[in-house]
């Protein structure tokens, strides 16, 4: 959640799905985006072996926990992707 906060990308972390072929890198819009309240954020796999494994195990959570993002952060979402 805070790679990306790092003051030069010389120093950014490297992620460790770079690392490791059966990582799960999480992030989001909240914080390294500077967007508190914004709860949108993303899944990135290093092998689509963890991607099989771990996908279909997410989204059976997901589905008990929430239906979409508010229309308001998906547009602030996009806002802030697009700054950068």
């Amino acid at each position: 959640m805070y790679r990306g906060l790092e003051r030069s990308e010389d120093r950014r972390l490297t992620s460790a799905c770079d690392v490791y072929d059966r990582a799960v890198s999480l992030a989001g819009m909240s914080k390294v985006y500077g967007m508190p309240g914004v709860r949108i954020g993303w899944l990135a796999f290093g092998s689509h072996r963890v991607l099989g494994d771990v996908f279909e195990r997410v989204c059976s959570l997901k589905d008990y926990t929430t239906i979409c993002a508010p229309g308001p952060s998906e547009i602030l979402a996009l806002a802030g992707l697009r700054s950068r």
